[in-house]
């Protein structure tokens, strides 16, 4: 898994309760971004997993310049890369860059980027979150089939994605 940034690590504070475990996905990666929990969920046991975050799929020169919504700084930047507009989080796009096909459609909009995986099969994280938050924080609860919590980002181009998404399992107790 990726290292946290320090800068980072001072802003995210979700409950601790019992068991928890952090996950840092950063987008930027020369091949589709994924990343696992070191311990698996156990069997039948609930887990609240919380994430936050922002981040672009599209090149930085391309998140300059949007046709709506309003784009911001990545909350958790990618390391070592010129990082532009974020125009997404882990659950919804909340603005879209300038000429885009979707330019228009009503915002925000749930996405299917952000892919999160518990039983062996991964499904798209915005078809768990019931609403946009402008805090770009969200939480859904799983329960845990044996085996370690991952999550990706699918996208045929992550080489020029940039931003942090941050994911937190809780275990309730």
């Amino acid at each position: 898994p990726t290292q946290m940034p320090t800068s980072a690590a001072s802003e995210w504070n979700p409950p601790r309760l019992g068991y928890t475990e952090l996950i840092v996905l950063d987008t930027h990666a020369d091949r589709q971004p994924e990343t696992f929990s070191l311990e698996p969920l156990r069997e039948g046991v609930r887990y609240w997993i919380y994430a936050e975050g922002t981040f672009s799929p599209w090149p930085f020169d391309r998140s300059l310049h949007v046709c709506d919504g309003s784009p911001e700084l990545p909350r958790f930047p990618s390391p070592g890369i010129a990082n532009g507009q974020a125009l997404l989080d882990a659950a919804y796009v909340f603005a879209l860059p300038l000429n885009h096909e979707l330019c228009g459609s009503p915002l925000p909009m749930l996405h299917h980027s952000v892919e999160v995986n518990w039983t062996g099969e991964w499904v798209s994280l915005g078809s768990l979150i019931s609403r946009y938050h402008r805090s770009h924080r969200y939480m859904f609860r799983v329960e845990g089939a044996g085996l370690p919590f991952g999550v990706r980002v699918a996208d045929q181009t992550p080489q020029d994605n940039f931003g942090i998404l941050m994911f937190t399992i809780s275990q309730i107790p």
